[in-house]
Formats: C-alpha cells, sequence, structure tokens
C-alpha cells in the first residue's frame, strides 16, 4: 500500500483524461508531465512561459488513437513504486525524481531544461524486488489519496468529462468543431494568433454580453480590415493568458462557414451540419466565433436555412455565438430578419484612428520583426499609417497599414538590408497606390515648387491655368485641403485647340505619375439614361454586377486627374451627379455604395463658342468648381514653340528607330503657320501643327526607311517654301 498527496492525485486524474480524450490505450509517463506543466506544479513553476509549450509538444508527440479506457502502462506502474517504496507516500518532488530515473525519451527534453532536481531517491536495495504490481512502499498517508499499489487501469470517468487542467478545458469529444473550426485558444498558446492592442473598449463590451444569462450572443459590425477578425483572436489569447475570469474554462472555436458548406451536396446535409457544431458546443462550454457569419445564414436548402437552424439555439442561451459581418451585409441579411437580429447583441467595430493605430503596430513590430529578421524604426510606423490614410483611401486602417509595413519588411529583407525606414515604406505604399514615387519621398516638397516650372514647359501659354492645377496639387499634398473635398475642382473655358486636355494629360503625368489620368468625353452622355454608364446600373438592370466608368475608376485608382471633357454637352442629370462629387468629395454607385473622390483632381473642359459657362451649365455647378480659367487664344510666337515641342517628340520617336533628325529653325517657322484659322475655316488653334509635322516629317522618313536600312540621318530644310529632307 502507498499514497498519494493531494497534488499528486491531481496530476494522476489529469493525466487519464488527457489519454482518454486522445483515445489511447495506455497512460503513459508523458501524460503525468503534461499534466504537471499544465496543473499549479513545481515542474510548471520551473518552466515559467515555456510550460504550455512543452504541454503541447508532448501531447502532439503521444498523438491520438481510437481506444477505449486506458490503462497505466508498465512503465508508469515502475514509476509509482519506485517513487513510493521510500515512504509509502507519492509525492511531487519524489515522483518527479522517479520520472527523471525512468529516462523516458518524450520527457527527458523537458526535465533537462529545469536545471537540479528538488529531491534525490535514495538508491534502491539490491536485495529487495519492487513488484511493480503490487508494491508494499509503507502505508504513510499524508491526508491524500491511498492506493493499494498503482491500479491496472484508472477508474472509468463519467460519461461527461469536465474537468480543467490550468487553462486547458478537458471535455466531451467534438470532431465537428474540429474538423470545420480551429481553437483560437490553442493557437494564441502555440503563438499563431497574435493579441489584439487598442480594443479594450470593444473587449469590455463583448465580456459584458458573454457574461449575460440570456442572449449572451455578439456579432461585430464593421468595414472589412478594421480588425473584427483580430479581436476575436486577441480574446483567445487573454483567455489562454487567464485575463477574463468570467469565460474561464471557455473554448473558442473559429468556424468558418465556407468550410461548413464545402463539400454539403445533399439536402439538408449543412443544415445537420450545423446542429452538430451547436450540439458539440453546448456541451463542451465552446464559445463558437463565425467570420463573415452573413455567408452562412443565407445559405441552407430551400424552407430551412441555416439560420433556421441556429436562431432556436441562440434563444436558449446553451451555445455562445460571436459573429463579424460588414454594415451592408448586416442590413441586407440580419436587420431584415427581426428575431435573428434581437438575439445578437451589435458592437460596431470603428476604424481605430491614428493613436490607436500606431498602437496596435508598435504591439505587432516585435513579432514582424522576428518574423523577418530586420529592425522597423519609428519613423517607418509613422510613415505606414500617414502614406496608407493618404494614398489608400478605399481600404480602413489598421489592415492596410500592417499590410504596407509587413511588405516594405520583407523587400527589405530580400534586398538583405538591417532596417526598414520610412523610404522603404513609401517605396511600398507607392507599388501598392499606383502613383509616382517621388510624391512619397523626402524631397516631395522640392519636386512640388518645380511643378509649374515642368509643366509650363510642355503646355505653352496657359500659365493661369497651370498656376490654378498646381495650387490645388499644392494645397492637398502640404495638408491643407479641406476635409471632404477633392484635391480641386477646376473648368477650363476656352477655344479649341489651346492646350485645355493636354493641360491635364501633363499635369497627371507630373503629379500623379503614369496612367494616372481619366478622361471621359461628356458628349457622349447626352442622354440622362447614360448616367448609370458613369457609376453602374442599379439593382435588377443588366450590368448592375459592374462598375461604372467613373466609381470603378476612383475606387482603384483614387490618386488621379479625372478630365471631364466638353462639359457643356453632358445631359442634366449627369451634371448634377457632379454637384455632389464636387460638394462633399464623393458620390453613391448603382449599388448604393460611397465612392470617394476626395484624392482625385476634377478638370472640366468646355468650348468658349458656346457662350458664357454660367449660363450654359448653370450657377449652382459653376459655383462649386475652385476656379473657372479662361483659356488664352495662341499667338505665333506660342505656336513655334509649339511646333518645336512636337518636332522634339517626333525625333525621339524616329530615334527608336536609329533615326537621325535635324530641323532647321525655317521648318519650325513653317510648322507654326499651320496654327490658327484656317482660310474661310474655324480657329482650330494649335492642332493642326501635331498633323503638319506627321504630313511633312514622319511619313515621309518612314517612306525613306522602307528602301534603306537604318542607321539614318535625315535633315529638314526649307526650300521655295517647302519642308524638303536631304540625307
Amino acid at each position: 500500500m502507498f499514497g498519494l498527496s493531494d497534488t499528486v492525485a491531481g496530476h494522476v486524474r489529469a493525466a487519464e483524461i488527457l489519454a482518454r480524450v486522445a483515445r489511447l490505450d495506455t497512460v503513459e509517463i508523458a501524460h503525468v508531465v503534461a499534466a504537471m506543466c499544465q496543473r499549479p506544479s513545481w515542474l510548471r513553476s520551473q518552466l515559467a512561459d515555456a510550460a504550455d509549450v512543452a504541454a503541447h509538444e508532448i501531447l502532439d508527440q503521444l498523438g491520438r488513437g481510437s481506444g477505449g479506457i486506458p490503462a497505466w502502462s508498465p512503465q508508469l506502474r515502475e514509476v509509482f513504486a519506485r517513487a513510493g517504496g521510500e515512504t509509502g507516500v507519492v509525492d511531487e518532488h519524489r515522483l518527479i525524481a522517479a520520472i527523471a530515473e525512468a529516462s523516458d525519451a518524450i520527457v527527458a527534453g523537458v526535465l533537462e531544461g529545469v536545471g537540479p532536481l528538488p529531491y534525490a531517491l535514495p538508491d534502491a536495495p539490491e536485495d529487495t524486488d519492487v513488484d511493480a504490481d503490487d508494491p508494499d512502499g509503507g502505508d504513510g498517508d499524508d491526508g491524500g489519496t491511498t492506493f493499494a499499489g498503482p491500479p491496472a487501469g484508472p477508474p472509468e470517468p463519467p460519461p461527461e468529462i469536465d474537468v480543467e487542467v490550468a487553462n486547458i478545458r478537458i471535455g466531451p469529444a467534438t470532431p465537428m468543431l474540429d474538423a470545420f473550426g480551429r481553437d483560437l485558444i490553442e493557437e494564441a498558446r502555440r503563438g499563431r494568433v497574435r493579441p489584439a492592442f487598442g480594443r479594450e473598449d470593444v473587449f469590455e463590451r463583448i465580456v459584458v454580453t458573454l457574461a449575460r444569462h440570456t442572449k449572451p450572443h455578439v456579432i461585430l459590425v464593421g468595414d472589412a480590415g478594421v480588425g473584427k477578425t483580430a479581436i476575436a483572436e486577441g480574446l483567445g489569447v487573454k483567455l489562454a493568458r487567464g485575463e477574463v475570469p468570467e469565460l474561464a474554462g471557455t473554448r473558442i472555436v473559429a468556424v468558418a462557414p465556407a468550410a461548413l458548406a464545402a463539400g454539403a451536396s445533399y439536402r439538408g446535409e449543412l443544415e445537420h451540419r450545423v446542429r452538430r457544431v451547436i450540439a458539440e458546443a453546448t456541451a463542451s462550454r465552446t464559445l463558437v466565433f463565425i467570420d463573415e457569419i452573413h455567408g452562412l445564414l443565407s445559405t441552407g436548402a430551400p424552407g430551412m436555412t441555416a439560420a433556421d437552424v441556429l436562431k432556436p439555439a441562440l434563444a436558449g442561451g446553451a451555445v455562445r455565438v460571436i459573429g463579424a459581418t460588414t454594415a451592408a451585409e448586416y442590413d441586407r441579411i440580419i436587420a431584415r430578419d427581426a428575431a435573428l437580429a434581437r438575439r445578437f447583441e451589435r458592437i460596431d467595430v470603428a476604424e481605430p484612428d491614428a493613436a490607436a493605430t500606431l498602437a496596435i503596430l508598435r504591439g505587432l513590430r516585435p513579432a514582424l520583426e522576428q518574423h523577418h529578421g530586420v529592425a522597423i524604426d519609428d519613423t517607418a510606423i509613422d510613415a505606414a499609417i500617414e502614406l496608407t490614410t493618404r494614398y489608400l483611401p478605399a481600404r480602413r486602417q489598421p489592415d492596410k497599414a500592417i499590410d504596407i509595413l509587413d511588405e516594405a519588411c520583407a523587400r527589405l529583407r530580400r534586398e538583405g538590408g538591417p532596417r526598414v525606414t520610412a523610404a522603404e515604406v513609401g517605396h511600398a505604399t507607392a507599388l501598392r497606390a499606383g502613383i509616382a514615387l517621388s510624391e512619397l519621398g523626402t524631397g516631395e516638397r522640392a519636386d512640388l515648387a518645380g511643378l509649374e516650372t515642368r509643366i509650363a514647359a510642355r503646355v505653352i501659354g496657359q500659365q493661369a491655368a497651370i498656376e490654378a492645377l498646381c495650387r490645388c496639387v499644392v494645397r492637398s499634398r502640404l495638408g491643407f485641403k479641406p476635409a471632404g473635398k477633392p484635391v480641386g475642382t477646376i473648368l477650363l473655358w476656352g477655344p479649341s485647340g489651346v492646350g485645355k486636355t493636354a493641360l491635364a494629360h501633363a499635369l497627371a503625368d507630373e503629379a500623379f505619375g503614369a496612367d494616372s489620368l481619366l478622361r471621359i468625353d461628356l458628349a457622349e452622355f447626352s442622354e440622362g439614361h447614360q448616367v448609370a454608364r458613369l457609376i453602374g446600373a442599379p439593382p435588377g438592370y443588366i450590368g448592375h454586377d459592374g462598375d461604372g466608368v467613373l466609381t470603378g475608376w476612383l475606387r482603384t485608382r483614387p490618386h488621379s486627374v479625372v478630365l471631364l471633357d466638353e462639359i457643356d454637352k453632358a445631359h442634366p442629370r449627369v451634371r448634377e451627379l457632379l454637384l455632389g462629387m464636387f460638394d462633399a468629395g464623393r458620390v453613391a454607385d448603382g449599388r448604393g455604395v460611397q465612392v470617394t473622390g476626395e484624392h482625385a483632381l476634377f478638370v472640366a473642359t468646355g468650348v468658349s463658342s458656346a457662350g458664357d459657362p454660367r449660363t450654359l451649365l448653370g450657377t449652382e455647378l459653376t459655383g462649386r468648381f475652385d476656379a473657372i480659367i479662361a483659356m488664352r487664344r495662341l499667338g505665333p510666337a506660342e505656336y513655334r514653340q509649339i511646333a518645336a515641342l512636337l518636332v522634339g517628340d517626333a525625333r525621339e520617336r524616329l530615334a527608336r528607330a536609329q533615326v537621325t533628325l535635324e530641323v532647321d529653325d525655317a521648318v519650325l517657322g513653317l510648322l507654326a503657320r499651320a496654327g490658327g484659322r484656317e482660310t474661310d475655316g474655324p480657329d482650330l488653334g494649335a492642332r493642326p501643327i501635331r498633323g503638319a509635322v506627321e504630313r511633312t516629317l514622319v511619313d515621309p522618313i518612314a517612306n525613306l526607311l522602307l528602301g534603306r536600312s537604318a542607321p539614318l540621318t535625315v535633315r529638314a530644310t526649307v526650300r521655295d517654301g517647302m519642308i524638303q529632307l536631304v540625307m
């Protein structure tokens, strides 16, 4: 006979349960060590934070089986016989010493990391046989449990095991939850999920709601990327750390609707899976987190959806559920079902402000640094918040800032750099937003200072218009733009061929980068129904699932120039649409989703021959333009400069074909005469000059190349009032 101290008896019961839950045939020495790592013990105190990890590694090595009631292994019997052979009582220190002597391969590494053992057993007498099946170690009893030797097998536990070992809940088998979900507490212990920072107010509301007697269900509502899933995972981290005593012993399993629905091809199969998940969660005190819960509630067989199965369970309160969805999906699916909506406590998860996002990124910095093997400067974190807020308006914090910082770390790691700074974050943001890298560099202000000069070199004779547009860009880049307004709204009103469209192209290239101009010819929108082409068709109409020309562009390229050509020819309904965009910086698309235009510069053009813009467009629209610029007519000097620019463009194109073009000054003067008013015709401005360059220079040189091979040098001169080409 020998006895077990109360502490050791607890370890034994926990070890038996661990083996039973794993469906193993035997209780091994390693099960006892795993139980010690999870329960208050000397071993757990020595391992500190590594205790939980050690326990899970041991259990992973032991694996799972398909047996029934487990019996003690012979090795475990020998360990207890050795530990109780001296005094007749097996206490924790003697048990650890006996386990160390057994030299079990699975637990050897754990014991090596704890330093000196608290007790050393005396050598066993050589003439003493210790019968593992019936040891006689004395009758000492420290008030614990008395055993007539180690049992041949543990007593059968009750059908519903409900024992908690430290923070790990050991309960009934949950095959459906295991198959279709992931245990967030388990993943938190293994370091696979990260804590949530800066959301204490949301955690407080969640815990209070889950602790209620009735309707202990929460639905998190917020835009994609604000951190709804991270909050649920953060709750798992808090439970793993024992920081939420109100939910002690609760398991959190994240179930994906897509996983539940996958392979459910027969009628009622999905509903059957949902019932089993609910039953297992109820029996095992499991809190179920359903991300994108609208995807589950809207599926199922006709007449009986998953929502119909879930509602009775929610009403009873036996199972607790946390759902996550967006505001649009909540209104579309959940709010319409009053019986379902009233069973949830809605908690709105707003996009965190800059201070909260800063706290989140600082909390994640160690994990990112460890993963990528680089250091992250404070300037990089600040830049990630500032630049993503400015240049990625369609996404939400903290998701976009985390993505950019993570991408910057990955790029630097690939390049072999040691430290992530604001420059790397700026590069990653520029690539993601599709904008010019120079805008985000340290020389941005110098770049802005030279903006007027660069545009004036491309657009001749329209200094007032250039200054007005550049003022809008500078004001926006320096943060002086009014909130909720576009970067600028400028109306260029003037005769044809004076550079209205060319100015918009030059501004887009110099201030926003390549491919950042959307040109909409409003002459094609002279009918009222054509508004749908701009914002998308409303639900129920053909093409309602597609984006409009304007809203689709602003959603994907928010930092750009939108050229509204010939606005005077647009239908009044189209102009009414622009009122809201110019005034509030946003417009609703065909589905009712708000699309922002706060980061775009709108340039509208009109031909002055049509009349006064205030009369044609109405004072309501013209009053919303930041400036109305009267484009001046060009003269011979401007036409000559434009001819020089166009010849330079032709020279660059020909150089790619190994053709060198030399042009006399007289040629430029002759080309400039093509600009202006034709004989008995309208004044086309500078437009005819481009055609003259193509006809008199490019086309003849192309014909020359047909019979000769490059490289080739061609000189253009004027003879008898005609342009001649000399090779």
